[in-house]
């Protein structure tokens, strides 16, 4: 039951990275292939939910590696990301249906759908991560991924909008790592549990290099979540195909 976690989310990874390289010539076997990926993730994912509802969250946790003491990659569907990963189950197969017709007129047919199912395996490890590292590591993953996506058109305005991305991701990316570090340095583990990630002895007497540490994991989430000011970048990367700003939006 715990690979189940895994396996939703590597496969449409590998799914995704096996187009990229196949680059099939004829447009219905690829669609054919996307469509089936996406569905077969959609049963993973929904499949990993309904383990979750009824075998407990921990029955299906997966840690995948162990880094070091607080560095750990690993995998748990627990309440709130039992939400999360009903909307992109749903929402990723409509888009998908949606993408055929839409991405007929857009060109490089294979780049799209390669690095859509990619993003769809990297959205479901965010929403299955039991780590604050883990959760860290797949949202820069998902940069990484969703950037060949809104630079698709390789015009002029894509590449602006990519360079716009780019640099407040990588930004919020940075903030989000000195508070990952601060972490570190007052919790035993960065485990997601209830009451917190703090050890409170540890932490007795920082109250205000914590307030910074929260200060700037806020404003580095906020850049992630395009919350104003930092908003930016959004409207700038709805230049991207609309599929993939529906997704953006809606996940």
């Amino acid at each position: 039951m715990r690979t189940l976690t895994l396996i939703s989310i590597l496969f449409p990874i590998i799914a995704g990275a096996a187009l990229l390289i196949r680059r099939p010539a004829d447009r219905g076997a690829r669609n054919r292939y996307a469509l089936a990926c996406v569905c077969l993730t959609s049963a993973l994912v929904l499949g990993t939910v309904i383990g979750s509802a009824l075998y407990g969250a921990d029955a299906m946790a997966f840690t995948a590696a162990r880094l070091s003491q607080h560095f750990v990659i690993a995998f748990r569907p627990d309440s709130a990301s039992l939400i999360f990963a009903c909307i992109i189950g749903v929402l990723w197969p409509v888009t998908t249906v949606y993408a055929f017709s839409y991405m007929e007129h857009e060109g490089r047919e294979n780049m799209f759908f390669g690095f859509f199912l990619m993003t769809y395996g990297v959205v479901a490890g965010i929403a299955f991560s039991a780590t604050f590292f883990t959760l860290y590591l797949f949202y820069e993953f998902m940069t990484l991924v969703t950037l060949p996506l809104v630079m698709h058109a390789m015009d002029d305005k894509a590449r602006h909008a990519g360079r716009i991305y780019i640099i407040y991701s990588l930004t919020g990316a940075a903030l989000i790592f000195i508070c990952l570090m601060y972490m570190c340095r007052y919790s035993e583990t960065l485990d997601f549990v209830s009451g917190g990630l703090l050890d409170l002895a540890a932490a007795s007497g920082h109250e205000p290099v914590l307030l910074t540490a929260f200060v700037l994991g806020f404003f580095g989430f906020g850049v992630k979540a395009a919350l104003f000011p930092f908003d930016k970048w959004l409207p700038t990367a709805s230049v991207a195909p609309t599929p993939v700003t529906a997704l953006l939006h809606a996940v």
